[in-house]
């Protein structure tokens, strides 16, 4: 205490700073009212923190000087404190559950009734309750919305203190748990409703399955939409699989779906352009679709013979479309022009004829094909018309024939909709606008009519819905300019709103521009003529690919023609303003052509070698490792000093890597969710039963006898024995068919 001008002044010295980040909202616990809250708040007290680097009136010095000796230590410490008092049943009570105990289990263990225990629990939580809220207070200040499990345990340093922390919090009515992500969520940030919205978008945008790294950026977006933006990408992945989805690799897919989906990823990502399906079990292009499902997409079972596969794979037409003789190609790959193939549905619709063989249409056309699209023989050009045109024309193996129902004109009426609605609608509002109408001929007809724009993810506007002035749209340009002089010729949607957000800010809040997205489609349609655009990029005319994609962007702007180095490629990403989804799927795409030789360092597979006889070195190495229990983890600790001499110094990842790329006799199998940083998988020999990350747990357990365990039991298991490096047990042994969970008991089928 001090004065000054005959004025006092009050200070609180004896505040501990580890809990500065509380918010005041929280000293309640601590005895103040609601009315001396709102006074703090009122005089810009938000914080513990701030009421320490301020001098108080007299007034705030009357309201906290009792809080002052409280926050002398840490709240980690008021808790752990708080647990030592408690009397011996209830340490007792609070410890076995938190080990998994049962109530009845406590009971027997205090010679009490199950209803005792469980009423000791009660109790002990309301006691710890106030305490344990300061702790999350301290994880949470008042600019975080969530933390999750782990750090708690960094905050108390130690796993036992924050599990009972943990246990107190889930009856807590200031943040709210999450199982499926192991995290605490603030009330006022989530409300009751969060996972019933976390459902909603991933039925949304996954569906039956996407490639879950691809889709990223979507997914981000709509969390952030949705203000569900404290869960984070591995959140959302639990979240899938406690919502029976199934990976494999980067595919997600709901549990009974049909592999064809995850067939069409293989094929979209690994091969050159198309594949040649049929019922030949010598068929090379279906033998090597097998191996790469197999390395690329373990734990997917597919078709013995490949009759059956090929039939499973070309049912859908809506992914794979005829490209040649007995040959299918992902229609991602397709390269065509939406006006040349409405000339040629004119041409049969005006023609007397009633019908026409694919060869014929692909003759009188044949030179437009060939010049404006990748369509190069009469089976493609069928593909295509089957894949456009599905319910124009009847179709058969050589001729297709007019059905004698005209087109009904898609285009004019959702061109309309949009224009007199005058804003950008979901595909849902236009489906119940225009009754019948899928998906994807809105698809196609936003394709058709350069009028009509992507706006967000399934939402669509019209360019003349837009109202933008001269100066407005010079000052588009010279934002477009400029990011790209800086970068190369290469800007990004994020780059240009950034740049515009401010000196745009009339444009954009008139015509409802929220964000990056928005504002890239109505650039790409403004400035077609003197950039090109392929979401989210945007090149100069001579920006040196033909084919736009995130991985030869980068070839250019980060040469990696021999190595890779994932911190130079955040950096860059970071530049462009990629979004953390994109860095994620780009990277995974990228690496696919490299051997990883260390945490973040790579070498382009044709500049890297060994000898066989190193690798036979290795296969040695690891069947020792493996002979006791027919596994090891990466967890483990490996005497790398065994290992042969190499170029490059040994370590999990480039071990990792080798057992992908090279015949070692061993396969790697890894729970579903990844993570570049951690190595969770599991080295097996190549014959070895399990299949799947859950086939080797379970038949870990009846290895040692275990058919019955606690959740807390289970947990310690699996960190025993390294066969997780996580402190939660992964999410797909929750959704095990084999594994029964039920009143917090594992029990094996």
């Amino acid at each position: 205490m001090s004065t000054e001008n005959f004025r006092k002044v009050y200070y609180l010295n004896d505040i501990d700073s580890r809990n500065a980040p509380i918010p005041v909202s929280l000293l309640y616990n601590v005895g103040l009212s609601d009315n001396e809250i709102k006074l703090l708040h009122k005089n810009s007290l938000f914080t513990v923190g701030d009421l320490c680097r301020r001098c108080l009136t007299s007034q705030e010095y009357n309201i906290l000087h009792g809080i002052d000796s409280y926050f002398s230590v840490p709240a980690t410490e008021r808790f752990t404190d708080a647990v030592e008092a408690l009397t011996d049943n209830a340490k007792i009570s609070l410890s076995m559950r938190c080990s998994g105990a049962t109530l009845e289990r406590i009971g027997n263990e205090l010679q009490l009734t199950r209803e005792r225990a469980r009423q000791i629990l009660a109790e002990t939580r309301l006691k710890l309750r106030d305490t344990a809220d300061l702790v999350a207070g301290m994880l949470l200040s008042t600019n975080h919305t969530s933390f999750h499990f782990s750090d708690l345990v960094d905050l108390f340093c130690s796993e036992e203190a924050a599990t009972y922390c943990k246990f107190v919090l889930q009856e807590s009515s200031y943040v709210c748990y999450f199982k499926f992500s192991d995290s605490f969520v603030k009330y006022s940030a989530c409300g009751l409703d969060a996972e019933h919205r976390l459902k909603t978008i991933i039925g949304e945008v996954i569906g039956e399955g996407i490639n879950f790294y691809d889709n990223l950026e979507v997914i981000e977006y709509e969390l952030k939409k949705n203000n569900l933006d404290y869960f984070n990408v591995s959140d959302v992945m639990n979240f899938l699989i406690h919502s029976k989805y199934r990976f494999y690799g980067d595919f997600v897919v709901k549990r009974k779906s049909h592999y064809a989906i995850v067939c069409h990823d293989a094929v979209l990502k690994y091969f050159h352009f198309d594949i040649k399906l049929d019922g030949n079990e010598n068929n090379e292009d279906m033998r090597l679709l097998r191996q790469i499902i197999s390395k690329r997409y373990s734990g997917l079972s597919l078709p013995a013979n490949n009759r059956a596969l090929t039939a499973g794979m070309t049912r859908d037409a809506s992914r794979f479309v005829l490209s040649g003789r007995g040959r299918y190609c992902p229609i991602e790959k397709v390269i065509y022009s939406v006006p040349l193939f409405e000339e040629i549905y004119k041409f049969v619709n005006d023609s007397p004829q009633t019908s026409y063989y694919y060869g014929e249409l692909f003759s009188y056309f044949q030179e437009r094909l060939l010049a404006e699209t990748n369509i190069d023989n009469r089976y493609f050009l069928h593909g295509m018309l089957k894949y456009l045109y599905p319910n124009e024309f009847a179709y058969e193996r050589d001729l297709m024939s007019k059905i004698g129902e005209p087109r009904q004109n898609i285009d004019e009426r959702l061109s309309e909709l949009l224009l007199e609605n005058g804003r950008a609608m979901t595909k849902e509002e236009i489906k119940q606008s225009i009754p019948g109408i899928n998906d994807h001929v809105i698809a196609f007809s936003v394709a058709r009519q350069s009028g009509l724009i992507q706006w967000n993810f399934n939402e669509f506007n019209h360019i003349d819905n837009i109202t933008i002035t001269d100066e407005e749209q010079e000052i588009l340009s010279n934002a477009i300019k400029t990011q790209t002089d800086l970068h190369n010729g290469y800007a990004s949607d994020t780059l240009l709103f950034a740049a515009v957000k401010e000196t745009c800010k009339d444009f954009l809040l008139r015509n409802n521009i929220a964000n990056s997205q928005n504002l890239y489609y109505v650039a790409s349609t403004l400035f077609r003529d003197e950039y090109r655009f392929r979401r989210p990029h945007i090149l100069s005319k001579d920006f040196p690919v033909q084919d736009i994609s995130f991985a030869n962007v980068v070839q250019v702007l980060l040469p990696c023609d021999t190595d890779l180095n994932y911190d130079a490629f955040h950096r860059l990403a970071n530049t462009l303003g990629w979004s953390q989804g994109t860095v994620y799927s780009v990277f995974s795409e990228l690496e696919k052509d490299f051997i990883r030789i260390s945490e973040n360092d790579y070498v382009r597979k044709k500049h890297f070698s060994i000898s066989r006889s190193a690798l036979n070195d290795v296969s040695d190495i690891l069947r020792k490792l493996v002979s006791k229990s027919g596994y090891i983890a990466f967890g483990n600790f490996f005497e790398y000093e065994s290992f042969p001499n190499f170029s490059y110094k040994w370590n999990g990842f480039l071990l990792e890597s080798l057992i992908i790329e090279y015949d070692t006799g061993f396969r790697i199998v890894s729970p579903q969710i990844l993570d570049r940083r951690i190595q969770k998988g599991i080295i097996v020999p190549n014959d070895s039963p399990y299949e799947t990350f859950e086939d080797l747990i379970i038949g870990s357990l009846l290895s040692d006898g275990i058919t019955t365990l606690t959740e807390a039991e289970f947990l310690n298991y699996l960190r025993t024995y390294n066969l997780i490096v996580t402190k939660t047990i992964p999410q797909e042994l929750y959704q095990c068919p084999k594994l029964n969970f039920q009143n917090e008991i594992f029990t094996i089928l």
